[in-house]
């Protein structure tokens, strides 16, 4: 029980809350409802109204926003019991430099890929920081490991707040592919 207090656990459950983005629709409701559109002619798309929520929509958004706030509570009070635990412990910054390069690269993957596929990347990414997290705890520089977590965060928040903001990640329906024509 232990692991789940640790730096790196709480970033994935932070990362993971964020990036989760709850939809009140059912996935088997979207596929009836674009069945639906697709036999009436795209009448409903093309007016460019939304659809209205059931209330047992409207719960089941409210139960995974919960979800969502959860998760990100979680993250940071790991985040924070990591730090508390690691106070003044950094010896090796060698390690810690190279397991920053390596989070940080494998966030700032997350933070570019597009909207479609961000989960399962996400999901592909934390088991590559897993792997890492674990080969870091075999070589006693988990300290560092975890300051590198934690520096990684800051520097992709940073990167966040300059570039991703203004330059968001693009779509594959809006890639050009010039030539051969």
């Amino acid at each position: 029980m232990g692991w789940l207090l640790t730096i790196p656990m709480g970033a994935f459950l932070l990362l993971l809350g964020i990036y989760w983005q709850p939809n009140p629709i059912p996935r088997k409701d979207r596929k009836l409802q674009t069945r639906l559109d697709s036999a009436q002619g795209e009448l409903a798309a093309q007016t460019g109204e939304k659809p209205k929520l059931t209330t047992e929509q409207v719960r089941r958004y409210l139960r995974l926003t919960g979800e969502r706030i959860a998760l990100i509570g979680f993250g940071v009070f790991g985040i924070l019991v990591g730090i508390i635990d690691d106070l003044g412990k950094l010896e090796d910054s060698t390690a810690f430099l190279s397991l920053f390069g390596l989070y940080a690269v494998m966030i700032l993957v997350v933070q570019r890929t597009e909207q479609r596929r961000k989960m399962v990347t996400l999901w592909l990414m934390g088991l590559a920081a897993l792997l890492t997290w674990g080969r870091a705890e075999s070589l006693n520089v988990t300290v560092e490991g975890n300051w590198a977590v934690l520096a990684a965060l800051g520097a992709n928040f940073l990167f966040w707040l300059v570039i991703n903001r203004r330059y968001p990640p693009g779509t594959s329906d809006a890639i050009e592919v010039y030539g051969m024509e």
